[in-house]
């Protein structure tokens, strides 16, 4: 077991980590101009291994990823502690020092697979209580109760490969017998081919080519996720089939038991129980050029629950912090008319700051045995 420890606690490990993180975080840095962020994130820094395409389907593990880098240094740190027993009073200095770090680490890996990140598309005079992510798709399927209320089914596109979706809320079960990541539509032409998808027998479906497109992993373009959904009702009898997708503003409708249900294929949303209401956008520019120097957003604050309605300037260098979500201003578009907030949710977002309180405290205490034993001497 000592033996186990000593391998373990090497500082030839150590050295050969922060190297191969070096790599990575080079390899991904460079890797994202072409990638984007999101999927540079998820390739380079969140996975085990970093892996090279060889055919399609088959990608051969070439280079450790940062999870594992991550995973493997802390790993060494604890070994350490124990190795060296930074954990007696005389070393707590050096202890609490090892322990912040092992911490900040830890912490790196709760963000990764905790924080969820989103966006607020919010345009002048609209309001919104909820903000959408953008690399993930939803079926939602929306019964109207009232003229105040409806009734929403939201099905994940983590479901999209399930043989059959149900759910007790609704009267039917739903098969997905296409999914395309990405797609382009179009009205079919006398000089257009037919697109070789299911066929649809509802909706605007119906008349459209669907024509599947590479998936785009730049930060800037969006994927037009398309489904073809089957719907049954739970006696198997078959209600149609529809085309969804990104690309169609509008939603179809299924009418069944004389009650109308609308079928929307979009981003994943995150509510919350206030709103957020764009009283203004301001987009600043250097002068003579085009180049933004300070754009910022005011919002109206509206939350019955904790009875909050202010208004407060979001912009660039100041985000809005409420309620576990900080919003930071992103972007804008439309004639300077829409802002784009980027909306992160990350409940362990106090980890860094008492890994950093915990390593200074260390390094204090380290100095000051230090200091006391050197006077000692003297």
């Amino acid at each position: 077991m000592n033996k186990i420890i000593q391998r373990l606690a090497s500082l030839k490990l150590t050295l050969s980590l922060f190297i191969a993180l070096f790599i990575v975080v080079l390899w991904g840095t460079f890797a994202q101009i072409k990638s984007g962020i999101y999927l540079t994130q998820q390739l380079y820094f969140q996975s085990f291994w970093i892996k090279i395409p060889i055919t399609e389907g088959v990608a051969l593990p070439v280079f450790p990823g940062g999870a594992l880098i991550g995973f493997t240094l802390a790993v060494n740190l604890m070994a350490a502690i124990t190795k060296h027993r930074l954990y007696l009073p005389k070393k707590w200095g050096l202890g609490l020092i090892h322990i912040g770090l092992l911490f900040l680490i830890i912490g790196s890996g709760l963000v990764s697979a905790l924080a969820i990140e989103s966006q607020v598309i919010i345009e002048e005079g609209q309001s919104k209580n909820y903000s959408e992510d953008p690399y993930h798709v939803e079926l939602a399927v929306i019964q109207p109760i009232n003229d105040d209320q409806d009734q929403v089914v939201s099905i994940p596109g983590s479901l999209f490969n399930t043989k059959w979706i149900e759910h007790e809320a609704l009267p039917f079960r739903i098969h997905i017998k296409r999914y395309i990541p990405n797609a382009y539509l179009e009205m079919p032409t006398q000089n257009t081919r037919s697109s070789t998808m299911p066929l649809v027998t509802h909706g605007v479906g119906q008349n459209l080519n669907v024509y599947p497109l590479p998936v785009w992993t730049q930060d800037d373009r969006v994927n037009m996720s398309t489904i073809i959904a089957e719907f049954q009702d739970l006696n198997g009898k078959v209600l149609g089939t529809w085309l969804l997708s990104r690309a169609l503003d509008l939603a179809q409708t299924l009418t069944y038991n004389d009650k109308v249900y609308y079928l929307y294929l979009r981003p994943i949303r995150y509510y919350t129980d206030y709103q957020l209401a764009l009283k203004d956008f301001r987009h600043e520019t250097y002068a003579g050029t085009s180049k933004p120097r300070h754009f910022s957003s005011l919002v109206q604050l509206v939350d019955n629950r904790y009875q909050e309605n202010r208004e407060i300037l979001i912009s660039m260098n100041q985000p809005l912090r409420y309620r576990g979500k900080t919003y930071y201003q992103a972007s804008f578009g439309k004639n300077d008319t829409v802002s784009v907030l980027q909306v992160v949710q990350n409940p362990v977002w106090l980890w860094p700051y008492l890994a950093c309180v915990m390593m200074a405290v260390g390094l204090i205490f380290h100095f000051i045995l230090k200091l006391r034993t050197f006077l000692l001497t003297q």
